[in-house]
């Protein structure tokens, strides 16, 4: 029987030579009571870690003292598995579907880490479109103690961006390219969120060789996404290169041939045993759908941000350029004119009243 003591952080369980061996003390401290002997040990990242290469299951401590997490909306149980997961393991993969928090999941974590001195500062990687609506707003909405600079614009934007002295560096996939040599100088970023992983599912590509330097040396990497294979079971590879190349080894090949089998020139099928084989590359992971996900709020509501195109944004500065009470009388007339003649006639004579007292010409 383990049992974890939060006041005093430690974990107390019955004597294990094995475990006092590998805690030592005056870490491990034996002790008696009633002519039984048990072990304490401290409740701490690096013990749960020996302690669960032992076969032992005990929680990670960021459940039990990191207060952040519970500051707020009380984390779902998805979440905290998966913060779990993250603090105890250095490569793992959050599958979840979209939908479970799992973004804020992995910031909890980091910034755990971060409070206990394990990790310093953060590199996000993710889609272009969810830089500054999905990461940069969640940080800023749940972690106002991190200060965020999005590295988005040409490369002399990144550079004083990423010159600057800041908790998390957000950055598109593409962009770790245009700065990698300024990154690979920044040995304080030793934090890795890769979202959207399955984006590095080609290990050839220029984003890949990228990206794998700065992850193969950091503290911490993980991947998000939630679909890991979404063209074939082979697309795992290269995310599994990326993070945890001893799952799968160097040739891309021989991966193809344990998960797909040719039966033409150009077509190859997937085998019975792929998934099994998928599931086995992409360890450490957890996955969550909607559906298990029971404490779910019914209904959950994102305000996304729109970039105008070139005309939009010429028309509108047009417009913003205008007189204010003309262009508000101009929108008032479009918007009552469906209504009927009579009521019409109304505000049409109170549009014209009130645009002479403005000094405007009123017009159809």
């Amino acid at each position: 029987m383990l049992q974890v003591y939060p006041d005093s952080r430690q974990i107390v369980l019955p004597y294990r030579a094995d475990v006092e061996a590998i805690v030592r003390p005056p870490a491990a401290q034996r002790f008696e009571v009633d002519g039984a002997w048990w072990l304490a040990v401290p409740h701490d990242i690096d013990t749960v870690r020996l302690l669960r290469n032992l076969g032992l299951h005990v929680q990670s401590p960021a459940l039990s003292y990191y207060a952040h997490m519970k500051s707020g909306r009380p984390p779902f149980a998805s979440q905290e598995a998966t913060v779990d997961l993250c603090t105890i393991h250095k490569r793992a993969y959050i599958l979840s579907e979209m939908g479970v928090g799992k973004t804020r999941a992995a910031l909890w974590a980091y910034d755990y880490l971060r409070s206990v001195g394990l990790a310093r500062k953060l590199l996000v990687v993710a889609p272009l479109s969810t830089l500054t609506t999905v990461w940069d707003n969640e940080i800023f909405e749940v972690f106002p103690h991190l200060k965020t600079a999005v590295l988005y614009g040409d490369k002399k934007r990144r550079l004083k961006l990423l010159s600057g002295d800041f908790d998390v560096y957000i950055i598109n996939h593409d962009g770790v390219e245009v700065v990698h040599e300024e990154l690979w100088r920044r040995t304080d970023i030793d934090t890795i969120i890769i979202d959207e992983v399955a984006s590095y599912r080609n290990s050839r590509a220029k984003r890949f060789k990228a990206l794998a330097p700065l992850v193969s040396r950091s503290a911490y990497s993980w991947g998000l996404t939630g679909s890991p294979t979404p063209n074939a079971p082979t697309d795992a590879f290269g995310q599994a290169r990326l993070l945890t190349p001893h799952t799968v080894g160097y040739s891309f090949k021989a991966f193809k041939d344990q998960t797909m089998r040719q039966i033409g020139t150009f077509k190859w099928i997937e085998r019975p045993e792929a998934i099994e084989v998928v599931h086995k590359a992409l360890q450490p992971a957890v996955r969550f759908t909607r559906e298990q996900c029971f404490d779910l709020p019914p209904t959950t509501y994102t305000t996304l941000q729109v970039q105008l195109d070139p005309g939009a944004q010429k028309a509108y500065r047009k417009c913003s350029t205008n007189s204010p009470p003309k262009f508000g009388l101009m929108r008032l007339r479009q918007q009552t004119k469906g209504s009927n003649s009579r009521s019409y006639s109304r505000s049409q004579r109170a549009l014209d009243t009130t645009a002479a007292e403005q000094g405007t010409t009123s017009a159809e």
